[in-house]
């Protein structure tokens, strides 16, 4: 199950200019990216990211680099509730980054 939401509410043209590439806030703040951006286009995006982790050309990451960049804060584009299992790691699932998803676990 996944639960969407924005804080703010931004025009499609002026939202699709913050995806670069199939990921978001690549230069931008990743506050003002989350507020820019809309529940529809973040679906989408993890449709595609799902789509690339299911036909194994999922996104090259440096993790290292990601715990680093997002140590001072944290503003993920959505939340995930999913299954404990330790094989199915949502951020993996829909090709997405360190903070970019709040994972929240639980089991049965």
């Amino acid at each position: 199950m996944l639960f969407l939401g924005a804080a703010g509410a931004a025009d499609a043209p002026a939202a699709k200019k913050i995806v670069k590439a199939g990921t978001f806030c690549e230069t931008q703040d990743a506050k003002e990216c989350q507020e820019a951006v809309t529940p529809q286009l973040i679906l989408e995006h993890f449709k595609q990211g799902n789509a690339r982790f299911a036909s194994g050309t999922g996104t090259r990451r440096d993790y290292l680099q990601q715990v680093k960049a997002t140590a001072a804060a944290q503003y993920p584009l959505a939340s995930v509730v999913s299954c404990i299992d330790s094989r199915v790691p949502a951020e993996i699932v829909f090709d997405q980054g360190i903070g970019d998803l709040f994972n929240a676990r639980v089991a049965g």
